[in-house]
Parts: C-alpha cells; sequence; structure tokens
C-alpha cells in the first residue's frame, strides 16, 4: 500500500499505527502521509503519531550522522597522532643531514688547506 492508501483509511484503523511506526518506512513516505492525511480532515491522532514517527526518525538519522562523524573524528585523530611522529623522525632525520653537510663542508676545506700546502711545497 502506498502512503496515500494508509492516509485514506479509515479513522483508527489498526493498521495506520504500525505501518506510521516501522523502521524501515521511507522519511518521504511518512511526509507523504501527513500530506494526504492532513488533507481529509482526519483525527488529530494519527496525525500526531506520523508527526512523532518522524520526529524518531529524524532523531534516529540524526544519530547516524554523530556517529558516523564521530568515527570519522577519531580516524582523524589517529592520523594527526601518526603525522605528529613522522615529522619527530624526519627532525631527526634533517639534523642528522645537516650535521653531515657540516661534516663535508670541514672535510673540504681541510682537503682544501692539505691541497694548498702540497701546491706550495711543489712550488719551492
Amino acid at each position: 500500500m502506498t502512503p496515500r492508501d494508509y492516509a485514506c483509511l479509515p479513522t483508527n484503523s489498526p493498521q495506520t499505527p504500525e505501518w506510521l511506526c516501522d523502521k524501515n518506512r521511507p522519511v518521504r513516505d511518512l511526509l507523504e502521509y501527513l500530506v494526504y492525511h492532513s488533507r481529509k480532515g482526519s483525527q488529530e491522532d494519527e496525525n500526531t503519531i506520523a508527526k512523532n514517527a518522524l520526529t524518531v526518525r529524524i532523531s534516529e538519522d540524526a544519530t547516524k550522522c554523530s556517529e558516523n562523524l564521530s568515527r570519522q573524528t577519531d580516524s582523524l585523530i589517529a592520523l594527526v597522532a601518526e603525522q605528529k611522529e613522522l615529522a619527530v623522525r624526519m627532525e631527526s632525520q634533517t639534523n642528522s643531514l645537516i650535521r653531515l653537510t657540516w661534516a663535508i663542508v670541514i672535510l673540504s676545506g681541510v682537503l682544501v688547506a692539505v691541497s694548498a700546502i702540497q701546491i706550495g711545497i711543489m712550488l719551492k
């Protein structure tokens, strides 16, 4: 049955509350039911049930979104911690490269000095 069919059922039909509270019912069906139900001038009780079911569905969807956001936040926090660890390791490696570069500069200076001394000895 369509939402329109349920909205057209007689007032206080036992099928209506079950249909409205079905957790697998799409939100659009509930909205369509509300539209058609309010047009036929039915009792306020069924409209209240439909509105409450819609409110519950919205809150369930919000809960799912919140859980998803929480999972993604946890994942992001883990990535940030891993990235901090990698940054510390990279800083250590950078410092090692700086020390090696200075060692090469000093060694090059010593070699230039030794070369200059050898050239000086050879020219004498």
